[in-house]
């Protein structure tokens, strides 16, 4: 293996078990997406203007392609088991992923 595909390993994290381990700045954005989409989901009924300024504070977090993982991920027989079965579950009832 070259020293390139040993980078590469570490980079990707091709070694890091399953479910893959996401640096530490994207774990925190799948945390913060997580609880501003229960929080959506909270208000969307009861206060419709929290519920539109929660949304956009969903598009201004960084590292957007979290944010289309867990749309895409959402979508695939294994939502439950790859996301917390709640987030899958409220990303398909409020069609989250129409909102790109």
């Amino acid at each position: 293996m070259t020293e390139k595909g040993r980078e590469s390993i570490v980079v990707f994290g091709l070694n890091d078990g399953f479910p893959r381990q996401l640096p530490r700045e994207r774990k925190g954005v799948l945390l913060g997406l997580t609880v501003l989409l229960q929080a959506y989901d909270e208000t969307v009924e009861s206060n419709p203007q929290k519920a539109l300024e929660i949304k956009e504070r969903i598009f201004d977090y960084p590292f957007g392609a979290v944010l289309d993982w867990m749309f895409a991920t959402a979508q695939t027989p294994n939502a439950a088991r790859l996301l917390d079965a709640v987030i899958a579950a409220l990303i398909g009832r409020h069609r989250v992923a129409s909102w790109l």
